[in-house]
């Protein structure tokens, strides 16, 4: 189905990993994007975004935004696949290898740690925290490209985790490479993930909001996504 001219897959969250992990044992690079309303609307301004989802090999509706949006304007009830869920699912599994990209130098051992701990049987060849300069990035590149892992999960938010894959793209010729935000913090019980009944509310962007002040700082984009959400609901009845 398609929202805003992205293809959308109508997958659960057991499907979606059926599907990464299928991927990965192909060749070639692939990308997946879990889409959410802060990537809509980033992409309504930056044209390279736009093309990038609209070349991901896997797109699920990460968000209840966008949950909400497919009910509203295409009459479509479509299950959230969170990033954090997958992220989760993914770590959980010995199928695939994974290199892990994301979170402050200062955190990222710890919260590394805590990872590999929690989750013992995922097959981790590589991590790296998530700030680096133009020479930093080469090498880090390099790094990835040596283990050639299956999938890259990439944890620095939109849109520089897409910039990064993207560079990614032109330097490897296989894996599945994932955005997955702020997901390293929670499964890594950093951050508390938000209650059943909150997210059940559809008010899980609200619980993070209280817990990590900073991302109020971003949510202008609520505005435009909620535009965007209107003007097709006129356009089409």
């Amino acid at each position: 189905m398609e929202l805003f001219g992205y293809r959308i897959d109508r997958l659960n969250l057991s499907d979606a990993v059926t599907h990464v992990i299928e991927l990965a044992k192909t060749s070639g690079f692939k990308t997946v994007t879990t889409l959410n309303a802060m990537m809509v609307a980033e992409a309504d301004r930056q044209p390279w975004l736009n093309e990038y989802i609209r070349r991901s090999a896997l797109v699920v509706a990460d968000g209840s935004g966008i949950t909400i949006a497919l009910k509203l304007v295409m009459g479509e009830r479509v299950e959230k696949v969170a990033g954090v869920d997958l992220v989760e699912a993914l770590l959980c599994q010995d199928k695939v290898s994974l290199f892990l990209i994301g979170g402050t130098p200062l955190a990222h051992d710890d919260m590394m740690f805590d990872i590999k701990r929690r989750f013992n049987k995922a097959r981790i060849v590589g991590t790296s925290d998530g700030y680096f300069g133009p020479e930093d990035k080469k090498k880090l590149m390099v790094r990835v490209a040596e283990v050639s892992p299956d999938v890259i999960l990439v944890g620095m938010g939109v849109p520089l985790q897409e910039r990064f894959i993207n560079d990614l793209r032109g330097q490897l010729s296989h894996g599945v490479a994932i955005g997955v935000g702020g997901s390293f913090d929670v499964v890594s019980g950093k951050l508390e993930r938000a209650p059943r009944w909150v997210v059940d509310c559809h008010l899980e962007w609200a619980f993070r909001g209280i817990k990590q002040p900073f991302r109020m700082k971003k949510w202008g984009f609520l505005g435009r996504f909620f535009l965007k959400v209107a003007w097709c609901l006129f356009k089409f009845n």
